[in-house]
């Protein structure tokens, strides 16, 4: 089982529009934002990004939900399975020396 790996936003107030960066450590792994404020609707998006991904995750990496609490959760779901990806890729892959960066910048695996 991975570590639990606290997950920060830091609001972006500078674009004029409700956006957060998803924090893990040192590492941004991704957003969460309001793209186009809805009439009457409240629509978030969310997506992991900057860290290394690929199709055999098995789960999306971005999607959409009607709160910002439901966008938070899917987004930390999605956080979660890709950590125990991230920490089950065999050392012999070629996207292993990325992973290992993204882990080390989220303090999840020593520094050299």
């Amino acid at each position: 089982m991975p570590p639990h790996v606290d997950l920060v936003p830091r609001n972006r107030h500078d674009i004029g529009v409700a956006h957060y960066d998803i924090f893990a450590g040192e590492q941004l792994v991704g957003v969460i934002g309001q793209p186009v404020p809805f009439a009457q609707r409240e629509v978030w998006s969310w997506a992991l990004n900057t860290i290394m991904v690929d199709g055999s995750i098995g789960i999306p990496i971005k999607g959409y939900a009607h709160r910002l609490d439901g966008a938070k959760g899917d987004f930390r779901k999605a956080f979660d399975v890709w950590l125990g990806w991230a920490m089950a890729m065999p050392t012999w892959d070629l996207k292993r020396p990325h992973i290992d960066k993204n882990l080390k910048a989220m303090g999840v695996v020593e520094t050299d």
